[in-house]
């Protein structure tokens, strides 16, 4: 699976150039004796490589010196120390953005100073004694959360489903990327949770496909700075009402299908199809975003100041340090 570039005015780029390898040591193999903290988490972005990782691991290496130019400076400051949990589910289907994500989310904490973060693949975190550590948890690209392959459903993991929901609604935060829409197939309360479910991508990362933005006064928008929108190589999924809804989240950004090749994908021109929303439940906020998916040195959709922005302040207004930001939702298309 590629990417290719992100095309937003003058964010254009056709020829990037690899930049020096950040001196920081990053561990691709893990033994168990190396893990840190506790059995449940790790600190190394890269501990996914060593299951059956779909990415090259001397291009991932390759990528926090690509990226390193774009990291942008922090807009908001924390109001306390934050935690962000990151989730990888490396026993279903994989994509091979996971450790790009990884390591993009690693150098944002540290460069920005904006959270810490741990990394798991071990789903009794989301135990309530576990979960409760963070501020928020960010479900990377994970399709098909199960325990003991079983997927998490209210029946099979009752615990589980009641922590999740218990977090965000007592006032924490979810960020959730790309596959994540396809992640609680047997939780209806999951599935709206998240605000989409699974019912393919018309939109493969062998076109270049037009998005709108449908906020962009929006905080979190800013970093498109005024732009109507842009073309992105991407795997885009599509949004499935009744659970997708403009009545129950914010869309911000979506496609455009006043563009004849986007469009074609689909039998209906008109289908709403959103890439990245906000909603809220209870006292807690959750974010969505499409990107996420790719892997490689054609894959340069983080390889841009904006879509890195955008996501560095969907995760601080999930973590609850943007103050004033709007989540109404603003009804059908």
């Amino acid at each position: 699976m590629i990417f290719s570039n992100l095309l937003i005015g003058n964010y254009m780029k056709k020829n990037i150039l690899l930049a020096p390898l950040l001196t920081f040591a990053m561990v691709v193999a893990m033994q168990p004796s190396t893990r840190a903290q506790s059995p449940l988490t790790t600190t190394d972005p890269l501990f996914v490589l060593s299951s059956a990782s779909l990415s090259n691991a001397d291009d991932v290496r390759a990528f926090p010196g690509r990226i390193e130019q774009y990291i942008p400076r922090l807009k908001y400051k924390p109001k306390k120390a934050r935690r962000l949990l990151v989730y990888v589910e490396t026993t279903s289907f994989r994509t091979p953005g996971e450790p790009y994500v990884n390591a993009l989310l690693d150098m944002l904490a540290k460069k920005t100073g904006a959270f810490t973060v741990e990394f798991s693949s071990n789903i009794d975190v989301f135990l309530p004694e576990n979960l409760s550590k963070y501020d928020a948890f960010l479900l990377n690209s994970t399709v098909n959360m199960n325990k003991g392959g079983v997927p998490v459903s209210e029946e099979a993991t009752p615990e589980i489903c009641k922590s999740i929901l218990n977090f965000v609604e007592s006032g924490k935060g979810i960020i959730a990327m790309h596959g994540a829409v396809d992640n609680f197939n047997n939780w209806m309360a999951g599935q709206q949770l998240i605000g989409n479910k699974f019912t393919g991508h018309p939109w493969t990362e062998n076109g270049a496909w037009a998005v709108k933005i449908d906020e962009p006064d929006h905080p979190l928008t800013a970093p498109f700075k005024g732009h109507k929108g842009f073309r992105i190589v991407n795997e885009i999924y599509a949004t499935t009402s009744p659970v997708y809804s403009r009545n129950n989240q914010l869309v911000l950004m979506s496609l455009d299908m006043s563009d004849k090749t986007t469009a074609s994908q689909v039998s209906d021109p008109d289908q709403d199809t959103g890439f990245s929303w906000i909603r809220t439940q209870g006292k807690g906020r959750i974010f969505y975003t499409v990107l996420g998916h790719g892997g490689g040195r054609k894959a340069l959709e983080f390889e841009n100041p904006a879509t890195i922005e955008h996501l560095l302040l969907g995760i601080q207004w999930a973590l609850g340090d943007i103050d004033g930001v709007d989540a109404t939702p603003k009804g059908t298309k």
